[in-house]
């Protein structure tokens, strides 16, 4: 009977079977390997149920992470971790998982300090997060919850991640920088207000170039940008591997960069697939974690990237829909800055900018463009333009000459303007019929029709 019974209490238990390890490990557990099992696996037994499976998981990623260090055997750890997870009481299906949990401590590797003696303790297991029922918010919690506070009133808020898109040559770059500048400064931007914040400005595709423009908008705004403030960083830091990500998110931590602005993503994503959303999932979660790096969490993360050939961000859709605020950069005659995307706010305001030369400098600053400078798409619209070039009234035999040619006597130009004078003759009526300029005989110039605006 005995005997029968120990039997079935040893046909119950899980059957070890240790899987072959999915790299090439030491073939034999140093000391401290060893101290490290000797520590830890033991506390799996007298788990208590409930956290048995948590104790598991974290006691499987320390030992991976030292099996990735070649401290420990990847046999060791498994077959040990098995045989006290089974002893605690845990089912087949939950110690099935301690390759998944070894594997994962492998990507971060662990060796023993140089200076660790048979006297030393060992690596703690890291505290695990505290967990999901903590962070449950009660419908008065949710009331209570601080308001998002803008960095750039009407386009940047405290505690979130953006894209700022367009094409090679739009000006995103100087946009970016613009933006960089204000708030290491507390500069209105445009007339926006800004909070000043301290800036790290990661300039992937070299910093060659980056003098000049801060020169020049120092000087065309007549304001200093300190040293306390912002920071430039002159290579790409690759937001696709974690190492770099880990490592990035320390360097702001401890330096208390509330901005950080990627420029470009493409140069900070080297070897990740852009059409990928796996692989950009984990870029945008990159941002996520360099937001999250700030003081009190409430800084931004700001990538730059670059237009695909339909004029919408190029790669996956997951950078899109992924982070809270994207904005376009469209160049024409002028730049056109829109905002496409506002998570807990209204989108799709824009900004008419252009790039203004400073003399003394061999760089341009970002402005504000005016109807003046808008190349006119329309008939009326060179009406308008050029009426206003010449102090809002003149001639109409001046602007027929002007804007018109006589398809008698004139070859056809390829381009508009000029327009054919019948034309020009009937858009101008329509621009007076809308009330836009008034057309009037002017007796200071013997009567002579003049175009004024109205």
């Amino acid at each position: 009977m005995t005997r029968s019974f120990l039997a079935a209490i040893g046909a119950d238990k899980p059957q070890r079977t240790t899987p072959p390890a999915p790299a090439k490990t030491t073939e034999t557990t140093t000391p401290y390997g060893r101290a490290v099992l000797d520590n830890h696996v033991p506390r799996m037994r007298s788990t208590p149920e409930g956290i048995r499976n948590d104790t598991l998981r974290d006691i499987g990623r320390l030992l991976g992470g030292f099996v990735g260090g070649g401290e420990i055997t990847w046999n060791d750890a498994h077959d040990q971790l098995w045989d006290a997870a089974v002893d605690s009481g845990l089912d087949e299906s939950e110690v099935n998982r301690i390759s998944d949990h070894l594997e994962y401590g492998m990507k971060e590797p662990l060796a023993a300090p140089n200076d660790w003696t048979p006297d030393k303790p060992v690596h703690a297991v890291p505290d695990r997060p505290t967990g999901l029922r903590s962070k449950i918010l009660s419908r008065s919690q949710l009331r209570n919850l601080p308001k998002p506070q803008p960095l750039i009133d009407g386009l940047l808020t405290q505690g979130t991640t953006a894209l700022l898109y367009g094409k090679w040559g739009s000006g995103k770059s100087f946009i970016s920088l613009d933006w960089a500048c204000c708030l290491a400064t507390g500069k209105a931007w445009q007339t926006h207000t800004v909070k000043q914040r301290r800036v790290l400005y990661v300039a992937a595709e070299g910093v060659f170039g980056y003098q000049a423009r801060v020169e020049a908008w120092e000087k065309g705004w007549d304001t200093s940008v300190s040293d306390e403030w912002m920071s430039f960083y002159p290579e790409p830091v690759n937001v696709s591997l974690e190492h770099h990500v880990t490592e990035l998110c320390e360097f702001v931590a401890e330096e208390g960069f509330d901005v950080i602005v990627l420029d470009t993503l493409a140069r900070c994503t080297t070897g990740a697939d852009e059409n990928s959303s796996k692989d950009i999932g984990l870029v945008v979660d990159a941002l996520a974690r360099l937001r999250d790096a700030t003081p009190g969490r409430l800084g931004l993360a700001l990538g730059i990237h670059h237009e695909g050939k339909n004029g919408s961000l190029r790669g996956s859709t997951a950078y899109e829909g992924g982070v809270d605020t994207v904005f376009n950069v469209q160049k024409g005659s002028v730049i056109k800055l829109v905002n496409t995307k506002q998570k807990d706010a209204r989108d799709g305001d824009a900004w008419l900018l252009k790039l203004a030369p400073i003399m003394g400098t061999s760089s341009c600053i970002i402005d504000r463009a005016h109807a003046a400078d808008v190349e006119p798409t329309s008939c009326i619209g060179w009406i308008l333009r050029t009426v206003r070039e010449h102090g809002g009234v003149m001639l109409q035999e001046d602007l027929l000459d002007c804007l018109g040619y006589d398809r008698r006597t004139d070859e056809k130009p390829a381009e508009n303007p000029p327009y054919e004078i019948a034309v020009l003759r009937r858009k101008l009526g329509q621009a007076a019929n809308e009330k836009r300029v008034i057309i009037a005989a002017d007796p200071t110039r013997d009567g002579k029709l003049v175009v004024k605006l109205a």
